[in-house]
């Protein structure tokens, strides 16, 4: 009877053993995993800024990339080769119109779990980046609401609801211009025109007067930064108004591509006046540049987004690169972003 009670003694002192061995591998292996998977994310989100630079000068991304992962110690087996596209990659890295993918996945053994026949854990983390200069948006915001905004500290309505302007002959200013169109007097003469005769386009747009359709895709485009930081409007630039949406199909537009709370962005400055062309001209209703500031989005509605202005405004084109370089310049953008980027 001593015998068996003795037996049954050590079976039970074994499963003891290996319960407190199976929780030491959760501490130690668990540990460790977090461990793993923080650096992954650390490594890829490098690699891809890293590859994004890369392709923005016109060099081999993919080449930047590998390297800059091996520099980290990730595994080549974590990114090599390519698998899966878009926002289903699982490994590698792929690239779209404005941006790429990277990602890492690999198998990492374990050491105490393994008595509990878990050999292995999985790692992986994911990155996406944009391959332009980014944040210079279609906003254009009345000066009076900066200067609110800058001096007192406080947020403002910059589009959507509550971004109207102070003179306007009608009600329809939301927030946002085309960058990408300005209202000129030919197409030989570029002097601003409030009339808009003539709307002289950049790429995307490549006729004047643009469709509708061109003209709402290019915008979709703009929200990031990847058209209009390719067109820098100057002081005194007379830009058309966006017309023909609601409040709500703005801020989703905006918000979609990336604009949301704590983003930094750069919009353009507005004496606060909307005009709309004498009759005969069109319905080209626009305003004039008067400079540029950086904002920092602080809340989003349905119907409207509210910033803070974080910088005085600059007037020369060349000064925007003072109020943030890293907005310049490839980074990291939201992997599931719809529009924009």
């Amino acid at each position: 009877m001593i015998k068996r009670q003795k037996g049954q003694s050590l079976v039970l002192y074994m499963l003891l053993l290996v319960g407190l061995i199976a929780l030491m591998g959760l501490a130690i292996d668990g540990g460790m995993l977090v461990y793993l998977i923080l650096h992954a994310r650390g490594a890829v989100s490098n690699a891809c800024v890293y590859a994004a630079n890369a392709s923005f000068q016109s060099e081999n991304a993919q080449a930047a990339f590998y390297q800059s992962l091996a520099a980290n110690n990730i595994p080549v087996e974590g990114y090599q080769p390519t698998s899966g596209s878009g926002p289903s990659l699982v490994r590698g890295i792929t690239s779209e119109a404005t941006s790429i993918r990277t990602a890492i996945r690999y198998e990492a053994p374990t050491y105490f779990l393994n008595v509990i026949g878990i050999r292995n854990m999985t790692v992986s983390a994911h990155a996406r980046c944009s391959t332009t200069g980014t944040r210079i948006t279609p906003i254009a915001v009345k000066y009076s609401s900066w200067e609110k905004s800058y001096n007192q500290g406080i947020a403002v309505d910059i589009l959507g609801q509550g971004a109207q302007s102070d003179i306007e002959s009608g009600n329809n200013y939301r927030g946002a211009v085309y960058p990408f169109m300005w209202c000129v007097n030919s197409a030989g003469d570029m002097t601003p025109n409030e009339n808009c005769p003539y709307q002289q386009t950049f790429p995307p747009l490549t006729s004047s007067p643009p469709s509708a359709q061109s003209i709402k895709n290019a915008i979709e485009t703009c929200w990031s930064g990847f058209v209009c930081n390719r067109v820098l409007a100057p002081v005194g630039t007379r830009l058309p108004s966006v017309a023909g949406t609601s409040d709500s199909q703005l801020v989703k537009s905006a918000k979609d591509a990336g604009l949301v709370v704590g983003v930094k962005f750069i919009a353009m400055i507005y004496n606060g006046t909307v005009i709309k062309p004498d009759p005969g001209y069109g319905n080209w209703e626009n305003v004039a540049v008067t400079g540029y500031a950086l904002f920092e989005v602080t809340n989003v509605t349905t119907n409207t987004i509210t910033a803070k202005a974080i910088t005085p405004i600059v007037t020369d084109i060349e000064d925007l690169f003072y109020l943030n370089k890293t907005l310049f310049y490839p980074n990291e953008i939201p992997w599931n972003a719809t529009t924009g980027w």
